[in-house]
């Protein structure tokens, strides 16, 4: 599978799922072009449904979450109670 970047990733996410609002509406779809270069894929009126478009959309959602760095983030001033069971010696 060609390597893209984040950006790339996110932006054909972002036409994927006004590809798929379009779709839901009731609007019809000529051809949808994704990507660029080497990976670049294209979807015609006939070929194009719905379950090709989330297949891609959890493609590209894997792809994000692979490239993403995430660091868990804590709330300041958070406080964690801790709870220990007493034992009786």
């Amino acid at each position: 599978m060609p390597s893209m970047s984040l950006t790339e990733a996110e932006s054909q996410l972002t036409t994927v799922n006004s590809a798929i609002e379009q779709l839901l509406s009731g609007k019809r779809i000529n051809q949808l072009r994704v990507g660029s270069g080497s990976f670049q894929r294209l979807y015609v009126y006939s070929e194009t449904t719905l379950q090709d478009l989330v297949a891609y959309r959890n493609e590209l959602l894997g792809i994000i979450d692979a490239l993403s760095d995430s660091t868990p983030t804590f709330r300041t001033n958070a406080h964690i109670p801790l709870v220990v069971g007493k034992e009786i010696y």
